[in-house]
C-alpha cells in the first residue's frame, strides 16, 4: 500500500520497440527477434505515444491518492477515477493494463490476500529500510 497522499500507477504499457534487442547476439536472441517481429509490428506502441501514457498517468486527476496529495488535470465529465488495485474508485495503487484501465479482479483478490497476510506491510518496511540504508535517513 502506498503513503495516502501518494499515487502508484504500475503500467503494462504493451509492446514498445526500444531496440533493446539490437545489443543481444547469439541464436537465442536472433530466432527471438524472427518470432516477436510480426506481434511487434501488429501491437506496439510507438515510443511517442508511450510517453504520452506515461505524463498523462502521472498528471490525470483519474489516478488521485487515496487522501490529501495533488488533484492532477481535471477530468472531463463522465470520468472518474480509475478503480485501484484494492478495487475501489480513487484507491492510490493502481494497475494499468494496455488499455490505461484498472485492475482486473483476480489482481484484485490477490492483492487483497498479501495484505491480509501481511506480506503488503513486510514489502513496505523493507522499502522504507532501504531508503534508509542507501540514504542515511528517513523519509520525513
Amino acid at each position: 500500500m502506498s503513503p495516502p497522499e501518494v499515487s502508484f500507477v504500475h503500467v503494462y504499457p504493451g509492446f514498445v520497440k526500444t531496440g533493446l534487442s539490437r545489443e543481444l547476439t547469439g541464436i537465442g536472441p536472433a530466432i527471438a527477434k524472427v518470432v516477436f517481429a510480426p506481434v511487434m509490428a501488429l501491437l506496439h506502441i510507438p515510443i511517442d505515444e508511450t510517453g504520452e501514457r506515461q505524463i498523462y498517468f502521472a498528471t490525470s486527476a483519474r489516478f488521485p491518492p487515496r487522501s490529501g496529495g495533488a488533484e492532477g488535470i481535471a477530468l472531463v465529465e463522465g470520468v472518474g477515477s480509475a478503480i485501484g488495485a484494492d478495487g475501489k474508485p480513487g484507491g492510490g495503487d493502481y494497475l494499468i493494463d494496455y488499455e490505461a484501465e484498472g485492475t482486473i479482479e483476480r489482481v484484485q483478490a490477490l492483492i487483497k490476500n498479501l495484505v491480509e497476510d501481511g506480506t503488503a506491510e513486510k514489502i513496505w518496511t523493507h522499502t522504507e529500510e532501504e531508503f534508509v540504508r542507501i540514504t542515511g535517513s528517513t523519509a520525513v
